[in-house]
């Protein structure tokens, strides 16, 4: 199935998630290994249910300061040159002989900057199906006009998230405002968005789960006020247990990158320390026996061909971090058991 961008259709897909109080993830890329990784567990997933058009949402920031996924995806650091590399990835690999071509792929813009982000929207725009207009770092009221302009405008050709409050940093929540049920129906009245992300607790880029404290009860009051049509930000910091209860506090989606880069990195830096005796040469292994990194036995380790194999890009790539990210994917997705929702 080719990518899904009609606007009443991805509503279609959210709805279904409202109704059964499932949460659908959405995965963010900044690299063609991310983006092969989040088809590849989307596949898995879709075989081992039986439902080979499953919706999975591939998302990507653009000029977003905190973290320019567009700007980091090609190699070069301009936006251009990200946005033909990832629609070109895409477009490979959705069509119809692809592996993935069954898949109902919806291409997401997140954390889109009002001042930066419009040149996103003239080459992109065709393909993507939702856009977060991020104007969360505004006042409550400019937030509210520039998310509401954005609406009018564009409303009609994709579905429309809006912050209703800043996401924190890791380690900075204590700086900012968790949303109240008062704010969250104000801010959705105003605007006319689809969704909405409140601060529920969670942070971006928390270095590992169970740091940062989700709290329900502000998500349930939330939902309480303007129903089941939240988006969490941040939920690389949550634990199973956190997991678990999203699409019944209100949540139909929430994005995830953090955790993605955490396990995929942990993984090649494993690979790189349990085979380090085979990838250095003889001269820098002794270095490292030295420092009492490598033991003195290999030292006595032959200069063999399979260096090649250790330290290529294809290996680290195909056979250690991809692997690793899709599991921790597929198991993401079967926490959230969004499936059934389809």
């Amino acid at each position: 199935m080719p990518l899904i961008r009609d606007a009443e259709m991805v509503r279609s897909i959210y709805d279904g998630l409202s109704r059964t109080s499932r949460a659908m993830p959405a995965f963010c890329t900044e690299n063609r290994r991310t983006t092969l990784a989040i088809l590849e567990a989307a596949r898995l997933v879709a075989e081992k249910t039986g439902k080979p058009d499953l919706p999975v949402v591939v998302a990507f920031t653009a000029s977003y300061p905190l973290r320019p996924q567009l700007k980091l995806y090609s190699g070069t650091g301009k936006l251009k040159d990200g946005m033909a590399c990832l629609w070109n990835d895409v477009k490979a690999l959705v069509s119809s002989d692809s592996p993935y071509g069954k898949l109902r792929v919806m291409l997401h813009l997140d954390h889109a900057q009002p001042e930066q982000d419009r040149v996103v929207l003239d080459t992109l725009g065709e393909h993507l199906a939702s856009v977060m207009w991020d104007g969360s770092h505004h006042p409550f009221e400019r937030n509210m006009e520039l998310t509401r302009a954005f609406v009018e405008e564009y409303g009609k050709r994709f579905l429309v998230e809006g912050a209703v409050d800043e996401i924190p940093e890791f380690g900075q929540q204590d700086k900012v405002e968790y949303t109240t049920p008062e704010r969250a129906q104000a801010f959705l009245q105003y605007t006319g968005v689809d969704l909405i992300v409140p601060n529920v607790g969670t942070e971006h880029r928390t270095a590992a789960t169970g740091k940062a404290e989700y709290r329900r009860e502000i998500a349930l009051a939330v939902k309480d006020a303007v129903g089941d049509r939240l988006v969490l930000h941040g939920s690389s910091c949550l634990d199973e247990t956190g997991l678990g209860t999203l699409g019944k506090d209100g949540f139909v989606r929430l994005n995830m990158w953090t955790s993605l880069e955490r396990v995929g990195g942990l993984a090649v830096a494993k690979d790189v320390l349990d085979h380090l005796g085979e990838i250095l040469p003889a001269n820098e292994r002794s270095l490292y026996v030295e420092k009492g990194i490598l033991a003195s036995g290999q030292l006595n380790l032959a200069d063999a061909g399979s260096v090649l194999n250790r330290i290529s890009e294809t290996h680290r790539r195909d056979e250690v971090w991809i692997p690793a990210v899709c599991q921790h994917i597929v198991s993401f997705m079967e926490i959230l058991d969004y499936a059934r929702a389809f």
